[in-house]
């Protein structure tokens, strides 16, 4: 349209010169064949397919993170055993971590331990530089033990256990439900070893209102160290869960510490 304009201007401006006149003849023609291929090759492509004249907005997919986490496969391969001996629970006191022995309060047990955990695939609580270095099973075994229960495990073992249900369903909110039933504070969900292709198998505890905790070695996709971290229901953490193991179950198992 544009070349069509220019050529109608030259040729009214061209004051009776023939190359002027030509010149402006010829433009417009150039831009007359250029107009009815483009008319013609919009045809083409609309005889074959609409879709391929349809000029729709892009639109970019949100791609979901998923953190990582360290886990534990337990030496044993997993024999369901859910006390594997005597956990010492003035080990944490010493670190002014919240360890009474007894009052089954979960919630405030496994929060206490926040910034004074770090992650150590296989470590059982040996402290370093004020600092307890464990895995994941051994930390919900500690804040079991520091409640008043003599829970010592891992998470192959959890997971294999004859109390393990399955994950069919799972839905968020406060309290958040697994198999039509809401969590209690102390409820163990994750996953082991080769579930979905999991190269390891993770435990973490329902904590209360729509927080987990665990304790990790990742933190956003990165080796942190950082230990012991909260995460809500509606974390991208528990589109993998696979398994839970209700707090009922697993001290109706394991008994009071003695």
């Amino acid at each position: 349209a544009v070349r069509i304009f220019a050529g109608g201007f030259n040729y009214i401006t061209a004051g009776g010169d023939s190359q002027k006149i030509e010149e402006a003849k010829s433009g417009i023609g150039h831009a007359l064949i250029g107009l009815m291929l483009v008319l013609g090759s919009y045809l083409l492509l609309y005889t074959i397919n609409p879709d391929l004249v349809q000029f729709k907005s892009l639109k970019i997919k949100v791609i979901e993170t998923v953190e990582l986490t360290g886990g534990d496969t337990g030496p044993d391969g997993g024999t369901g055993k859910l006390n594997s001996g005597k956990i010492d629970i003035n080990i944490p006191k010493t670190l002014g971590i919240n360890c009474p022995g007894g009052g089954e309060d979960f919630a405030a047990i496994a929060k206490s331990f926040q910034g004074k955990v770090t992650y150590v695939l296989g470590g059982k609580g040996a402290i370093t530089d004020n600092t307890m270095h464990m895995d994941c099973s051994r930390f919900v075994s500690y804040v079991y033990n520091c409640a008043g229960f003599r829970l010592n495990t891992w998470t192959a073992n959890l997971f294999t256990n004859n109390n393990v249900e399955v994950i069919s369903s799972y839905t968020a909110g406060n309290p958040p439900a697994v198999n039509g039933t809401q969590l209690k504070s102390g409820d163990l969900v994750g996953w082991k070893q080769g579930a979905n292709g999991e190269k390891f198998g993770h435990v973490m505890m329902y904590l209360n209102g729509d927080q987990f905790i665990h304790n990790s070695s990742m933190q956003n996709g990165k080796d942190s160290g950082k230990g012991v971290k909260t995460f809500q229901s509606n974390s991208s953490l528990t589109k993998r869960f696979r398994y839970v193991v209700r707090k009922e179950k697993i001290i109706n198992e394991v008994g009071p510490v003695k």
